[in-house]
C-alpha cells in the first residue's frame, strides 16, 4: 500500500522536460504509512506545496496494512521475506507503477527522504537504484553500521549505539540510568504471570 498526495502537483513546479514538478517520496519506517503522513509535515505542508511535489509514502512491507501473508505473516517461515533489500525492491516497484499509472509522471525526478531507519532506505535506494532516485535527504541515518570494516575508521563498534543512548539517560536526569536497571532486574524476576497480569 502507498499513499499518494497530488494536492500541490498542479504545475507550479513545472520542469524543463515537461513534469509537472517532482516527484517527493518518503521511504517509510517501521509502522503504518498514515501515521508517518501525518508526522511529516515538512515534506508534505512545506516541500510539497513550495516544489509543486508529488508525494508517495509507501508502507513498508510486514507494517500497517501491508502484510504480505495476511494473519500468517510473521511466522518464521514467511518472515525471511521482511529484509532491507527487498523493502527496497518494494520502493522501486512503486515508483514504477506510479510513473506508469499517473498522466505525466513518467519524466519526473524522485528525490526520497527518510529519517532513522527510513534515512538508511532513501541513502540505501539513492546508491543502489541511481536511475530511479536522482537525489535523497537521509537524516539520522545508521547507514555506517552496515559497513563494519569502517567502523574502527569512524570510532564505532557494536556498542556505539547503546553508549550514546546510556550517556543521554544519564545527561537527562539524574538516576535515570538506575531506574532502568532496577526496572529491567524486576521484570527479569516477575514470573510469566506476573507479566501477564
Amino acid at each position: 500500500r502507498y499513499l499518494l498526495g497530488n494536492d500541490s502537483w498542479d504545475g507550479r513546479g513545472r520542469l524543463a522536460n515537461g513534469c509537472l514538478g517532482p516527484i517527493l517520496l518518503y521511504t517509510g519506517n517501521e509502522g503504518p504509512i498514515t501515521e508517518f503522513w501525518e508526522i511529516s509535515g515538512f515534506i508534505v505542508q512545506h516541500l510539497a506545496p513550495k516544489l509543486g511535489g508529488l508525494l508517495i509514502f509507501p508502507e513498508q512491507r510486514y507494517y500497517g496494512a501491508s502484510l504480505p501473508f495476511g494473519d500468517a505473516s510473521f511466522q518464521a517461515a514467511t518472515l525471511n521475506y521482511l529484509t532491507t533489500a527487498q523493502v527496497l525492491e518494494d520502493i522501486v516497484d512503486v515508483i514504477g507503477h506510479v510513473k506508469a499509472t499517473i498522466p505525466g509522471a513518467a519524466g519526473c525526478p524522485v528525490v526520497a527522504f527518510g529519517g532513522s531507519y527510513g534515512g538508511t532506505l532513501t541513502a540505501l535506494l539513492r546508491a543502489s537504484h541511481p536511475a530511479t532516485v536522482i537525489g535523497g535527504l537521509a537524516a539520522s541515518s545508521e547507514i555506517g553500521y552496515y559497513d563494519k570494516a569502517a567502523w574502527t575508521a569512524h570510532g564505532v563498534d557494536e556498542y556505539s549505539f547503546e553508549d550514546s543512548v546510556v550517556a543521554t539517560w544519564a545527561t537527562a536526569r539524574p538516576g535515570c540510568p538506575g531506574a532502568i536497571h532496577e526496572a529491567l532486574r524486576a521484570i527479569d524476576a516477575a514470573s510469566e504471570a506476573e507479566i501477564a497480569t
